[in-house]
């Protein structure tokens, strides 16, 4: 039978329904608390099952990937986020901590919907049931795309400025003044000592009194905490005497400066540089001594200006006839005045007169405000058709270019012959429109002409005075800049300096100076070094090898930073045509001139055109047709330096095929030089396990079976074999270790 609640039942009754009704409400309010915090928050939400499919996910997370939840629910968010730059072994870690139920904490590279990648803090955690079974999988994607390029530009930073330092001509040196050590030195191949940078760091606190000599060490300390009272920037010279590591005293010259003070303006640590002046104070010591012998001579010469003055009357014969002699020289020197305005292979004005001319013409331009163009042309090729033909018929075209450049310029223009088979052309009063007009004139009557024995062409830069291009010598180096564009650009065509665009005109300004740090090595380093290197330093042939080896490997250098997207490459495929070699049986001389050739193997490409070389797409057949003679352009550079001859075959003959399909000659089987084919190997062995913008690289054994496919064909299969047989024999000793 039903009855009805006592009082005081009632009263319990609904104090409990008060407070459930109390609770719910707080637990409405905190999940739309929860539901706004999720809505606002910068960071992506996405919820799944236990299943991995997306339940839930907020509008951060619909930002980051691009997809909309309406999308994606029901679906597992990998097939959508994850893309080809995703690491592999993340995604396992990933797969691996999700299969074991537990939170994980990782950075991955996820790809919007449109494509773009982005990296993520990704946060996983499980949510588990009162039974402890996981019910759900809430992850906190947080974008750090912004961080991670940051860390990867001060990667990138922090190789530059160590790349700097390893190339520095001086030793770089950083002394802490409070832990008496020094904390920093640049890792130049050698020191100035002759020791590491590891080597002079390990020596510590003891660091002055190993290298510097007993009797400087005092002052050279007094010299460091000196310079705590100079002013900030004020450069401090010294020179002590060091103690090389083979034992000989050295004189170095030291310029140091304050690098860092802690906040009580106490000097802790001092930056300076240390250069080996040996040489020069032992010209010093000469030059007194020849200062010396000076006097002496000023006092014989003193004696005898006694004895002259006894033979006054002959000298005043002598001042006759030394009259007469100079109003001949003068008539002479009127004579000179006049070739010396003429150059004399070309009869055109020469550099001289273009200058004196450029600067009245400049004064002209300003004073009167009329414009003034400039033309500078340069004749394309022509160390090559020098060296085909021979230096007389390179001046028959100098000659004959000389004799048509008058008929296609005004009366009022001066031609003149710049230096070597450069000419230029001063426009008064002719705008950039009307320079171009000449230029191109200028440019198809010598590519119209006909040449006996080859082909001339001509590169012609323009320049024009403007607000930019404000003086004579600003003018000339726009017309050369705008030359430099025009051989870059293809040869036999005319370039205007105001077309070229800023960031064109900076990929010249790098381009010149990487040819010009060529030039400089391969011109000065090598003909000039190597004709009075033994005599002036008196060293072994060891040490020649020595210097001849580390001026190659510059060139290599060189070269690298012209081809910047295969950055490292020739180091790595010298370092393993040189293991190859001694894997074979070469002896150590067969080997040093592998590895030279190994480092220059690319050095023809310096005579390819950028606009050929660093083209993103595929090359046309005539564009392939230049890349290709970059072997033969090898041999031309090569040929005549006598010490690199037996290191050519790699250069020349390193595109040469087993089956004769290769290039430049043809070569098949054994006539391919032994050098070549090993290097052949190698080239591609690193080519496909290097990463390139249009590919990834391949793995080992993928690379391998190709070789193993391309063996008799493309490949020697000796040489196949003895590269596998030496990957694998390494391979084993890496994997006993």
């Amino acid at each position: 039978m039903f009855e009805l609640p006592v009082q005081g039942d009632c009263d319990d009754s609904n104090r409990v329904t008060k407070k459930v009704a109390t609770a719910a409400e707080e637990l409405m309010a905190h999940s739309q608390l929860l539901a706004l915090a999720a809505a606002v928050t910068r960071d992506g939400i996405l919820i799944t099952d236990a299943n991995e499919r997306v339940v839930l996910m907020n509008a951060a997370a619909e930002r980051l990937c691009g997809y909309t939840f309406e999308e994606i629910v029901g679906q597992k968010p990998a097939r959508y986020f994850q893309g080809p730059g995703t690491d592999p072994a993340t995604r396992n870690k990933l797969r691996e901590f999700i299969d074991h139920r537990e939170p994980i904490s990782t950075e991955i590279i996820n790809y919007h919907r449109n494509g773009t990648a982005y990296w993520l803090q990704l946060n996983i955690t499980p949510v588990k049931n009162d039974a402890g079974k996981v019910t759900h999988f809430i992850a906190v994607q947080t974008d750090v795309t912004d961080r991670k390029n940051a860390e990867q530009a001060l990667k990138s930073q922090s190789e530059f400025l160590e790349k700097v330092s390893f190339t520095m001509p001086v030793q770089i040196f950083v002394y802490d003044l409070l832990e008496k050590r020094n904390i920093f030195f640049n890792r130049n191949k050698a020191s100035v000592f002759g020791y590491s940078a590891d080597e002079i760091s390990a020596m510590g606190a003891n660091f002055l009194d190993t290298l510097i000599h007993p009797d400087d060490v005092i002052r050279y300390r007094a010299h460091l905490e000196g310079l705590a009272q100079q002013p900030e920037g004020v450069v401090s010279n010294i020179e002590i005497r060091g103690r090389h590591v083979n034992g000989d005293w050295i004189t170095v010259h030291c310029r140091n400066t304050v690098f860092t003070r802690r906040e009580d303006g106490c000097v802790s640590q001092v930056l300076g540089t240390i250069q080996d002046v040996t040489e020069l104070v032992m010209s010093r010591r000469r030059l007194l001594d020849l200062n010396t012998q000076l006097e002496q001579t000023n006092n014989i010469l003193a004696d005898l200006s006694i004895q002259l003055s006894d033979r006054a009357e002959a000298a005043e014969v002598q001042a006759q006839e030394l009259a007469a002699s100079r109003a001949e020289l003068y008539r002479t020197n009127q004579r000179l005045e006049l070739l010396a305005s003429t150059d004399g292979l070309t009869g055109l004005n020469n550099h001289r007169t273009f200058q004196e001319v450029l600067h009245r013409a400049y004064s002209a331009s300003i004073a009167n405000r009329h414009s003034l163009s400039l033309l500078i042309m340069d004749v394309d090729s022509f160390k090559s058709y020098n060296d085909r033909f021979g230096h007389p018929a390179g001046d028959d075209v100098l000659r004959r270019i000389a004799s048509m450049l008058p008929l296609c310029v005004r009366n009022t223009d001066t031609c003149a012959r710049y230096g070597g088979e450069e000419f230029a052309v001063i426009l008064p009063e002719a705008s950039v429109d009307d320079a171009r007009v000449i230029a191109e004139r200028i440019r198809t009557t010598i590519a119209g002409a006909d040449w006996k024995l080859a082909n001339v062409t001509i590169s012609i830069g323009v320049a024009q005075v403007a607000e930019e291009v404000s003086s004579p010598s600003q003018l000339v180096t726009a017309a050369d800049q705008a030359l430099y564009h025009a051989k870059q650009s293809g040869r036999n065509r005319v370039a205007i300096f105001g077309d070229i665009t800023s960031e064109e005109l900076q990929a010249t300004r790098v381009n010149a100076s990487i040819e010009a740090a060529y030039s400089e090595c391969l011109h000065e380093i090598v003909l000039q070094q190597e004709s009075d290197l033994m005599e002036r330093m008196g060293e072994s042939d060891n040490s020649l090898v020595e210097t001849y080896d580390a001026t190659i490997t510059a060139w290599a250098g060189v070269l690298e930073l012209r081809d910047r997207e295969t950055e490292g490459h020739s180091q790595r495929v010298t370092n393993l045509t040189v293991q190859l070699a001694r894997f074979v049986g070469m002896n150590e001389e067969e080997v040093l001139f592998i590895k030279w050739g190994a480092l220059l193997h690319d050095i023809g490409k310096l005579g390819i055109p950028d606009a050929i070389l660093h083209k993103p797409g595929d090359l046309t057949p005539e564009e392939f047709a230049t890349m290709r003679k970059h072997p033969v352009l090898a041999y031309e550079m090569l040929r005549h330096i006598e010490f690199i001859k037996p290191a050519i075959d790699i250069p020349y003959s390193h595109h040469e095929r087993w089956d004769g399909s290769g290039y430049p000659q043809g070569l098949q089987g054994e006539a391919i030089p032994v050098a070549a084919r090993l290097f052949a190997v190698v080239d591609v062995w690193d080519a496909l396990r290097s990463d390139r913008p249009y590919r990834k690289s391949w793995g080992v054994e993928q690379v391998l079976d190709y070789l193993r496919a391309n063996s008799g064909s493309h490949f020697d299969p000796r040489a196949v074999s003895a590269f596998i047989a030496m990957i694998e024999t390494e391979s084993r000793i890496n994997a006993a270790a």
